[in-house]
């Protein structure tokens, strides 16, 4: 498993070709997160394209400070979380 992190690699892109390379060996990707709300909200987006994903960190400790930053709040039921409608 690899876990590049969005904030740390190069963005979206960087991560895409990442994963790209990593799906070719049968490599699941878990994107690392341990910045904010707008990183996890990135994460959330970014996992949701990415075809080898297997998981995606978020640090609970913080969620209630997330959902007053938020306009669209994460929604978290049973350890799995709803990508918001809208842009991203």
């Amino acid at each position: 498993m690899i876990q590049p992190d969005i904030c740390h690699c190069g963005g979206f892109t960087e991560i895409l070709k990442t994963a790209s390379m990593a799906e070719a060996y049968c490599v699941p990707v878990a994107p690392h997160n341990s910045n904010c709300p707008l990183s996890t909200m990135a994460s959330l987006h970014l996992w949701m394209s990415i075809p080898n994903s297997f998981i995606q960190e978020i640090f609970v400790s913080f969620f209630d400070r997330y959902q007053e930053v938020l306009t669209s709040p994460i929604d978290i039921t049973d350890g799995i979380a709803t990508v918001p409608d809208g842009p991203g």
